[in-house]
């Protein structure tokens, strides 16, 4: 006999499942989908080959048929956008049983009110060496400001939502189930987890989920990451590259003072003996100041401090004890900006930048400044590859690295990249990425990445232990990190497309010609995408100012 499970039969639920081959376990599923009393359960079997059609029927199922594969998650959409009139819509696989007890909590949720109800893998967070769909499940959701919600969101099943938000997100997007989540926050939906079922141990292993010769990561981890950037995509083409997150840029001279000031470095700079220019941005977060100078005099480099920020007599005080002549500027607002002065100012071949807040030896500058004059490399990165590790409780910068990596194909990059100095690069690297990326490290590493400029990790400098925790926030400001980040992806897709160039698993997308908000039912055409060059445009029209003086004479103090 069968027990049904007591749930409010006054609201319309229907239960959506897509199914190809899987005659073996459509059964189970339903057999435990049907002990809810749904009102309609809609099966999508789609380039199936067995015999997963009749049996859905015999229990009952609503089944619409498609001779051909729609690909992951578009079921989910049809059966969605066949009954269009329920209170409830439950989504769940075809290959994994689930009981009905264990179900009825997210029916139980939406009837509470919530909007979406989500099934919990967060125990995958805490994981040593998570994975790429782990870290774009996470990074998404703290871009949002739903750190609440961790790596959880619609690509686990099952999951649920009301009649209301599905009219929210737009139907059509559930064949996105990024982008869906993506939308359901933007549009304030009221999320809630309703159960931590472990559907990961018992689904079933697929081919695109192995990594086959050649390939960077699964077919399947390629096309989670492509929904990953379409969601992104679908986030800025609304508000813009760094959506909420403000940016500390400006140009910081007009070309006519640049030219100016790089004059005045030429004849009273430094001049240096060694082959290395080391371009030291300093502020008053800047720790350890007097013995990190002292010991880049006897280098015999050349030296380019550049002052930045308010609150800086002390730093001067320093700078002019040694008698090292410096920029100065109250309008620089952030490190990047003065890397972009000091290159241009810089006249040897071999670049050293460092932020002075990172306390560091010398000689760890000067072994990544070696691994670059030898030849070794075109840049010599700060390794920050034992920081890929549990997702909580990760910095962001660290977690927005790895997904640049993740979408430049450097996987074994991690979380090392750019946006962390120290690092070192040729004259000729900074020629071929452009110096006016410097303003963006994030879109100097990709750009650096597209050269294929040889890129190796050198040292480990702990930045996040070296650093006074209150003063690692002001340095690595979590936000402006983050619209970086934003501005990188919204670049790396104008010369890819809105998935990054990543697959999207053939799904179907003409199925939804005429009914979608925002999920797109083309992949662009390679003639409308972007080069390179014409993708560099985020700088224009950012204001410009003048406020920037060189200092060569030692000024005294009261």
């Amino acid at each position: 006999m069968t027990l049904f499970v007591e749930r409010d039969m006054s609201k319309k639920l229907v239960v959506v499942i897509p199914a190809m081959d899987e005659s073996d376990t459509i059964g189970g599923v339903l057999a435990e989908v049907n002990r809810l009393q749904p009102d309609e359960v809609v099966v999508v079997v789609n380039g199936a080959t067995d015999e997963t059609a009749d049996i859905a029927k015999d229990y009952g199922a609503t089944v619409i048929e498609y001779e051909e594969r729609l690909g992951n998650d578009v079921g989910r959409a049809v059966g969605a956008i066949h009954s269009i009139d329920a209170d409830i819509y439950l989504f769940t696989d075809a290959d994994i049983a689930i009981e009905a007890e264990h179900l009825l909590p997210f029916i139980t949720d939406i009837e509470d009110g919530a909007g979406m109800t989500l099934n919990a893998i967060d125990w995958v967070a805490r994981h040593p060496s998570p994975d790429e769909p782990c870290i774009d499940r996470y990074l998404s959701n703290i871009i949002q400001g739903r750190l609440d919600l961790g790596l959880e969101n619609l690509l686990t099943i099952p999951h649920a939502l009301s009649k209301k938000a599905i009219e929210e997100i737009g139907v059509e997007s559930l064949a996105n189930p990024q982008l869906a989540t993506c939308i359901a926050i933007e549009k304030k939906v009221k999320i809630r987890v309703s159960n931590d079922i472990d559907v990961l141990s018992v689904n079933k292993t697929r081919t695109d989920h192995r990594k086959k010769l050649f390939e960077v990561m699964p077919e399947a981890y390629q096309r989670i990451h492509g929904d990953t950037l379409e969601a992104f995509q679908y986030l800025i083409d609304e508000y813009g590259p760094r959506l909420h997150f403000p940016t500390h840029r400006k140009r910081v001279v007009t070309k006519e003072t640049l030219e100016d000031l790089r004059g005045q470095w030429q004849k009273h700079g430094t001049k240096g003996l060694a082959e290395v220019s080391f371009i030291v941005p300093i502020s008053r977060h800047s720790t350890y100041l007097r013995h990190l100078l002292k010991a880049l005099v006897k280098t015999h480099g050349e030296i380019i401090p550049i002052i930045y920020g308010n609150k800086t007599e002390k730093v001067v005080r320093v700078l002019e004890e040694l008698n090292l002549p410096y920029f100065i500027s109250s309008q620089i607002r952030d490190y990047g900006t003065a890397f972009r002065l000091g290159a241009e100012v810089a006249t040897k071949n071999t670049l050293v930048f460092h932020e002075a807040a990172i306390p560091v030896d010398i000689e760890e500058l000067l072994m990544m400044a070696r691994r670059v004059m030898n030849k070794e490399a075109d840049i010599a990165l700060n390794d920050q590859s034992d920081f890929a590790g549990k997702l909580e409780g990760m910095n962001a910068l660290h977690m927005a690295n790895h997904f640049i990596n993740i979408t430049c194909k450097m996987n074994s990059f991690k979380t090392s990249a750019l946006t962390i100095s120290p690092f070192v690069m040729t004259n000729e690297a900074l020629e071929t990425i452009g110096k006016d990326s410097l303003y963006n490290l994030c879109i100097a590493h990709i750009r650096a990445t597209q050269a294929n400029l040889r890129m190796q990790q050198v040292v480990k400098i702990d930045y996040l232990r070296r650093i006074n925790p209150v003063t690692l926030e002001k340095v690595f400001n979590p936000e402006k990190i983050l619209g970086d980040i934003l501005e990188g992806i919204d670049y790396w897709n104008q010369m890819n497309g809105f998935r990054g160039g990543f697959t999207d698993g053939k799904r179907n997308r003409a199925v939804f010609e005429g009914i979608p908000r925002y999920y797109k039912t083309t992949l662009p055409d390679p003639s409308d995408l972007l080069t390179e060059e014409e993708a560099f445009y985020w700088l224009e029209g950012e204001k410009e100012t003048n406020e920037v003086v060189f200092v060569k004479k030692r000024t005294s103090f009261s």
